[in-house]
């Protein structure tokens, strides 16, 4: 009863953690993106003047 109870608790706990790496990493990307189309656009207004 305790081996079931224990395997339960550690499939959702990777569940989890699978879960929150992908957040994570979709949220690191979304920002990488807008910090490269934020440096591209002072790139541009800077080689304008």
């Amino acid at each position: 009863m305790i081996g079931g109870t224990l395997s339960s608790i550690l499939a959702t706990l990777h569940l989890v953690n699978a879960i929150e790496t992908i957040v994570l990493s979709a949220i690191g990307a979304i920002v990488s993106f807008l910090v490269s189309l934020a440096m591209e656009w002072i790139r541009k207004k800077t080689r304008s003047r």
